[in-house]
């Protein structure tokens, strides 16, 4: 407040308050988010590429030799033409084991690193693992996605893969849905993801549960690419999860 002294000399009184410490240490706290951010998307890439380099030692030398192994069981079969019934049963046995080794060798690989990601692109691998959760669950998937794919780069595309496979798999969990709508698009500099259901729906306090790890994980893969991740979700009337990740 202004206040006057006989002599006409105005003084003024209040308070100054020194925010420089507060600043400093909320600069420090954002450079922190940042370091943690980067961190995680460091580890993040780690992750892929083991996956990665897992899947290709699998392929190649434990693929070799299960196909090495069934072929020599079918030479011996081939030659061995008077073999004891009860070892040619046997025989047979180990050739039905072999083919679901190399069923599940196939699986695991696909599951580490799907090839159709990066043969064919996001949209072809959508429809690819949409069709995998169909076949081997009881709901029905529903896609929009551009026929001629989308132009994304790997890191985004493999981002946004993941996330539906954690969304996917979550719903076929817990949502107890019938039907999965799934789109894709390319909207003002974002690529957007929107998976919906039409399950028991997503509570607010299903949402803040520490246990949460499945879309805990689905926003931090997103915001390691700047992207954000919207849901909501209604008792009784399913749960919408849309994620935006813009394209720089």
């Amino acid at each position: 407040m202004p206040r006057r002294a006989d002599d006409g000399t105005t003084f003024w009184d209040g308070v100054v308050i020194d925010d420089t410490q507060s600043r400093l240490a909320q600069l420090e706290v954002e450079r922190s988010r940042e370091e943690l951010r980067e961190l995680s998307r460091h580890l993040q890439t780690v992750r892929e590429e083991e996956k990665a380099r897992i899947a290709r030692e699998v392929h190649d030398e434990l693929g070799a030799m299960l196909s090495v192994l069934k072929m020599d069981l079918e030479w011996l079969g081939e030659h061995a033409k008077r073999l004891p019934e009860v070892i040619e049963k046997k025989r047979v046995a180990m050739i039905q084991v072999v083919d679901g080794a190399v069923v599940a060798t196939r699986r695991i690989v696909t599951d580490l690193r799907p090839s159709v990601l990066d043969d064919l692109g996001l949209a072809a691998a959508l429809r690819w693992q949409a069709d995998v959760y169909q076949r081997h669950g009881k709901m029905q998937f529903h896609l929009k996605v551009p026929e001629a794919g989308v132009a994304i780069d790997r890191d985004r595309a493999l981002a946004l893969f993941r996330i539906f496979q954690e969304t996917a798999t979550n719903v076929s969990r817990h949502a107890k849905a019938s039907n999965v709508w799934v789109q894709l698009s390319d909207n003002n500099g974002a690529y957007v993801l929107t998976v919906r259901d039409d399950g028991v729906g997503i509570s607010e306090a299903d949402m803040r549960k520490p246990t949460s790890h499945g879309l805990r994980g689905v926003r931090e893969r997103a915001q390691q690419l700047g992207g954000d991740v919207s849901v909501s979700g209604n008792a009784g009337a399913g749960t919408t999860l849309v994620v935006s990740i813009p394209r720089s």
